[in-house]
This record gives structure tokens, sequence and C-alpha cells, in this order.
């Protein structure tokens, strides 16, 4: 099956979207934040799984908690100096805590200064907290934990993105080293069809050497006939001499003797001959291996293919359901803060709630 053939050549992965590991974190506090952050952290762990560690080495990301004391943009710049001091390239999320009682309070995009700082793999984030009360329950806090919710899940899905296009990657360079094998099988192929042609050449030539000496044997042998007929025709019409016949004779066995050494000669034309069939079946048994060594890095190489798009498929439709399952949390989260804008839209419960925790917060006579 594909499934094996990936495992053993170590280019699959089984990625799963649903359980999620626990991103480490940890915890800078530039002032005091009255235990605010400790609450931040709390309803952050409810949408997100969560762990603090004590080190920036162990961690995936800092979360830094600014208290407002003074001015936001003072506050923040010593923020960021001090998270620059503990490292200037770990992902950060920078907590702005604004000290207040009304959840309407408004407050200046921190994420704006992050920018105009120019530090990098950072976001920025403001909360309303007061003391006795600690984080409000307010939409701005709704939005800021959202934010760094979706943030943080960001980095396990970029982790997946970075693990796929390895393993794309690695598979992309082992197709190009069988591309290069596939070329350099051609070009021993090439090599060998010229062998083979060549070979072809030269038995043809000495083909036509053989049918050449054929034909000057059969034109010998035609003269020694002639010459045999013209004998008789001596003997038995003009009665030559005895000498002439002797001469005759001793011209005959000349042309036997050359007669014997063509014979001889074309035997060894034959030995040659069979020698070249001998070579030309070898060049044909290493033609046929390599056509079939070249048939399986063929069928190889259209694996590998199959397998590539295989895996950028499930990259596409894992993206799918992140997209989804972000739009879904989004708007529930929506839906929940519409609801809670519904219930302060009532001017004179408002006003009443307002009252009734004022006087709760006042002090006993």
């Amino acid at each position: 099956p594909i499934s094996e053939w990936m495992q053993k050549q170590g280019c699959h992965q089984e990625i799963s979207l649903d359980e999620e590991p626990n991103r480490k974190f940890l915890v800078i506090k530039t002032g005091r934040t009255l235990n605010s952050h400790e609450d931040f952290i709390k309803r952050l762990k409810k949408q997100i799984r969560l762990q603090e560690v004590s080190t920036v080495e162990e961690c995936d990301f800092i979360l830094g908690f600014c208290p407002v004391a003074s001015r936001a943009g003072i506050d923040v710049e010593r923020a960021l100096e001090t998270l620059q001091n503990i490292s200037d390239t770990k992902l950060t999320v920078l907590v702005v805590l604004h000290h207040t009682f009304e959840p309407d309070f408004i407050v200046q995009d921190t994420n704006r200064a992050v920018n105009f700082y120019c530090r990098t793999n950072t976001i920025a984030v403001d909360c309303l907290f007061h003391e006795d009360v600690g984080l409000l329950q307010c939409p701005k806090n709704v939005e800021s934990l959202f934010t760094t919710s979706t943030y943080v899940k960001s980095l396990h899905i970029q982790a997946l993105l970075r693990d796929v296009k390895e393993k794309c990657g690695e598979t992309e360079r082992k197709l190009e080293k069988n591309q290069m094998e596939l070329k350099n099988k051609d070009g021993q192929l090439d090599s060998v069809m010229k062998e083979l042609e060549t070979s072809k050449n030269k038995l043809i030539e000495r083909d036509k050497q053989l049918q050449e000496k054929d034909r000057l044997l059969t034109e010998q042998s035609e003269t020694l006939e002639q010459n045999a007929t013209l004998l008789k025709q001596i003997q038995t019409g003009f009665g030559k001499t005895v000498k002439e016949l002797e001469d005759s004779q001793r011209h005959m066995e000349e042309k036997n003797t050359q007669l014997e050494n063509m014979n001889k000669l074309l035997s060894e034309k034959e030995t040659q001959l069979k020698n070249t069939d001998k070579e030309l079946e070898t060049s044909n048994n290493k033609l046929e291996t390599l056509g079939q060594e070249l048939q399986d890095k063929n069928r190889h190489l259209q694996e590998m293919m199959i397998v590539l798009e295989q895996q950028k498929t499930e990259l596409a439709e894992k993206i799918k359901q992140v997209k989804k399952r972000l739009l879904t949390d989004r708007e529930t989260q929506l839906m929940e803060r519409d609801k809670e804008l519904q219930k302060q839209a009532d001017p004179e419960s408002s006003a009443v709630i307002r009252r009734r925790k004022s006087k709760e917060l006042l002090p006993p006579k």
C-alpha cells in the first residue's frame, strides 16, 4: 500500500488538529498587576491548552503583562524594552492592563505602538481591570482574549505547515535524485544503442565482404569448369600432347590449392560471424536489462508523484477545517458579545446595576 511505502520512505506524517498540544508560555510582568494577570490566564486556559514554564528556552511564546501606571506609551515602551532584553525573536503576546471601573472605557490601540517600535513576532492586546473585581466583564476583554487565543492557536498550525513543507521538500529532493538517475540510465542506454548500431554496421560490412568472396569463388569455380571443359575438348578434338596435359593438371592443382585456401578463409569468416552474433546477442540482453530498469524507475517516479498529490490534498483539506473551525468560534463569541451588548442597551437596567455596584463598593459606615 502507498501508506506503508510512505512510512518506509520517511515522508508520511499523520496531521491532527483535534488533539492540540499544550502551548508552553513564560509569564513576564513589568509592573503591579494586582493578580489580574492570573484572571487573564485562567480565562485563556478555557479556550486553549496551556502550560506555564520558567525559562525562555522551554516556552513556545512569552505572555507579557504591562499595567499602565503613568502614561500608556511610556509603560508600553519600557515593557517592549524588557521583552527585547529577554528575547528578541521569541513569539510574544503583550497584555496592556488599563485600570478603570468603566466597562466601556476607550483605550488607544497598543498594537500600533508595537508596530512603531518594530518588534517582530509580537502582538499587543488591551484589557480593562479593577483592583476589587479583577478583569472587567466587557467587550474589550472578550475581544482581547479571542485575539490572544487565535494567535496562539495559529502557532500549532504554522508548525504543522513547516513540517509538511519539510516533508514535501524531502520528497521533491528524492524525485530530483531519481530523475538524475533516470537521465544517467538514459545516457547509458544511448551508449549501448550506439555500440549496437556500430556492431550492426560492422556486421553488414563483413557480410558484404563475405558476399564478395563468395562471388569470387563462384567465378573461380566457373573458370575451373570452363577449363575442364576446354581440356576435354582438347583431349577429344585435337589430342594435345602429354606435356600440355601435365601443364593443365599442374594448373588445376594450383587452382585447387587456391580453392582450399579460399575455403579456409571462408571458415574463418564464418567463425568471426558466429562471434559477432554472440556479441550482438549480449548487447541485446544488456539493452533489455536497461529497458526493464528504466520501466521500474518510471513506475517508482509515478508512485512518488501520486504520494505528493495525496499530501497536497490532505494539507488543503486540513486548512479548510481549521478555517471553518476558527470562523465558527468567532461567530459564537460574537453572538455572546451581542447578547451582552443587548443586556447593556437598556439604560434603566444599566443605571440600576451601576448604582447597585457603586453601593457595594462603598466602605461600610
